[in-house]
């Protein structure tokens, strides 16, 4: 009796305690070493073990070969080629084309092609708008010019222009002039070719080298005009200014319009000679 009761027991207790399944038992396992793990990982003193294959070469192809390949082409060419093309060629292609032509030309295109352009030399000036060059040609008497010296070598100048042209589209020209120093009065004989566009003219004169140009400022056709030599190489290659009149004298109420003009084209600050037409010879009234 004592016997079947304590097996009796036994089976309860069995019964009463719940079975352990092996994936229960492989899990609690596997969750106890990653705790271990991952509790060596965070120690001071943890050292991963590397697989043995795994071993870094440092420096990287040690030993290096020897003598190291430096500098790249070792050893130069030598001497280097410093500087560059040396030695030089002597003597030294300076400054190019060696010797400079001498003298150096200054100012560039000097001396000038005489006369001047209009718009080279005077691009302050206004010429006169709208110019009639049929009523400007006739006979004119210079009253006054710019008080240069070189003005001052002749006196009683008077131009006359004919007014039939020539076949090369130019006009006839007569120039009389007093000599300052001998007083003899003498005859240029030339013509005058008129711009198509501009009121300004040339003349050239027999027995005179070379043109002059003349640029037309001003004019009324009866009474007064204004005629400017731009750079006039006869007095230093200053603008030289004439005053002309149909007549010998010119009448104060028109010298006003003729200071205005000057003034606007800033030729007004040079004193002016007004002939004297009684005193000319052979030119009295």
């Amino acid at each position: 009796m004592i016997r079947v009761g304590f097996l009796v027991l036994l089976c309860a207790g069995a019964l009463a305690k719940p079975a352990v399944t092996p994936t229960q038992e492989s899990t609690a396992a596997y969750m106890d070493t990653a705790a271990y793990m991952d509790t060596a990982a965070n120690s001071p003193t943890y050292q991963p073990t590397l697989p043995p294959s795994y071993q870094h070469t440092y420096p990287p192809n040690y030993p290096p070969t020897y003598p190291p390949n430096y500098p790249p082409n070792y050893p130069p060419n030598y001497p280097p080629n410093y500087p560059p093309n040396y030695p030089p060629i002597h003597p030294p292609n300076y400054p190019p084309t060696y010797p400079p032509t001498y003298p150096p030309t200054y100012p560039p295109n000097y001396p000038p092609t005489y006369p001047p352009t209009y718009s080279d030399t005077c691009s302050s000036i206004t010429l006169m708008e709208d110019f009639d060059l049929l009523s400007y040609l006739g006979g004119w008497f210079v009253v006054a010019k710019y008080a240069y010296d070189g003005n001052m070598y002749s006196r009683c100048i008077e131009v006359d222009r004919s007014q039939t042209e020539n076949d090369d589209g130019s006009f006839n020209a007569e120039l009389t002039e007093v000599s300052v120093s001998s007083g003899i009065e003498s005859t240029l004989d030339g013509v005058a070719t008129f711009d198509e566009f501009e009121a300004k003219y040339t003349t050239h004169y027999e027995g005179v080298d070379g043109t002059k140009e003349h640029l037309i400022l001003y004019t009324d056709y009866k009474n007064v005009a204004i005629q400017l030599n731009c750079h006039d190489k006869e007095v230093d290659g200053l603008n030289n200014v004439f005053i002309l009149a149909r007549q010998q004298y010119l009448e104060s109420k028109y010298l006003d319009d003729v200071w205005k003009i000057l003034d606007d084209n800033q030729l007004s600050g040079v004193a002016m000679y007004f002939e004297d037409w009684e005193s000319c010879p052979s030119k009295t009234c």
